[in-house]
């Protein structure tokens, strides 16, 4: 008999030689069990290679560092002249800020934000012989392990409620404004509200935020948003600049782009913020060390396994919350 490799497998066999290849099942090894290989025809190079980067990487401002904290200026003005930002006072000077008396200090609407950096791990154990006999996996693994990291980060910002240990959700800061679509569990309890609900949304924010403006939400609740037509069934949110095949359409809404976001809540639930738009710059994205991966084929010798650590250091947080919106699904 022949082993398929290291004797040229099934070609030039004699007359009383037969070629019987070998295989064995394809699973992950367990804590006692790392003595599982893979079939020798396991094709690595026929999975579609799919690099996934953070939607926050792309939309927020990224910090690099070399520290474990960064503390940045932040103006909790609140004050207003006419809808603009600060107040105007006497000789056109600001009222707080920067008009101290000679008898008080100028402490001004100014106060500070401090951006920690966390730390996320992920383990994972394969079999030593899994790893050794399948041809690329161990590119395989970081791969599949950069989209779980990618998934992880954008679900600590986009998702409705605060992850412990995590970077800050943008959707439960509760200073950022809110527009109510008058319908519980609905975007609007017609097309013409639901229209009405969005422009409202988009014309609400000032104009010194309205320069790098992005919609944010799932591809299911755009969807819904396809459907809004006026009177005569013509769509009436459906405009969008068309790109390459491989990168797909480029969507926008009001002139601003629509970015998908899968941790997005979805519409049709009471209470949803299923749709967020503003400057994402004006969230902070703090990188102390990226995505990295360390093989370790030591601690694990005696199981015949391979351990795999993931680890990033990261934290997040929302720099100026007048620069972020969002729809309510409810009445109140």
């Amino acid at each position: 008999m022949l082993e398929r490799y290291g004797k040229g497998g099934d070609k030039n066999l004699g007359w009383n030689e037969f070629f019987i290849p070998y295989s064995k099942a394809l699973t992950l090894a367990t804590s006692t069990n790392g003595s599982n290989a893979v079939a020798p025809d396991f094709r690595f190079d026929m999975i579609t290679q799919r690099s996934v980067t953070p939607k926050a990487f792309q939309l927020c401002r990224v910090i690099s560092t070399s520290v474990t904290s960064v503390t940045f200026p932040r103006n909790d003005d609140t004050a207003t002249d006419s809808g603009r930002v600060g107040t105007v006072g006497t000789d056109n000077r600001p009222i707080r800020g920067e008009s101290p008396t000679a008898t008080t200090a100028d402490t001004g609407p100014f106060s500070q934000l401090t951006v920690t950096a966390k730390t996320g791990t992920m383990v994972q154990d394969i079999s030593a012989d899994f790893f050794q006999d399948a041809p690329g996996m161990s590119n395989y693994l970081q791969m599949e392990s950069a989209k779980l990291f990618a998934n992880r980060i954008d679900k600590e910002i986009f998702s409705a409620t605060a992850l412990s240990n995590s970077c800050e959700a943008i959707l439960a800061n509760a200073s950022i404004g809110t527009k109510l679509s008058g319908t519980s569990a609905s975007l609007g309890s017609t097309d013409a509200i639901i229209y009405n609900n969005l422009t409202d949304l988009f014309f609400s924010f000032k104009e010194s935020y309205s320069s790098n403006l992005s919609w944010v939400m799932n591809r299911a609740t755009h969807g819904a948003l396809y459907k809004v037509k006026d009177s005569q069934g013509i769509p009436l949110l459906s405009g969008f600049q068309q790109s390459t095949f491989a990168n797909g359409p480029n969507y926008q809404m009001f002139g601003i782009p629509v970015q998908y976001v899968e941790y997005m809540p979805a519409t049709g639930a009471a209470n949803a913020r299923s749709i967020l738009v503003g400057d994402f710059q004006e969230y902070y994205l703090l990188v102390r060390q990226g995505f990295t991966v360390i093989i370790d084929d030591l601690s694990k010798q005696g199981d015949n396994l391979i351990r795999l650590n993931y680890k990033y250091r990261i934290g997040g947080a929302v720099r100026d919350a007048r620069a972020f919106a969002s729809i309510k699904e409810a009445v109140s």
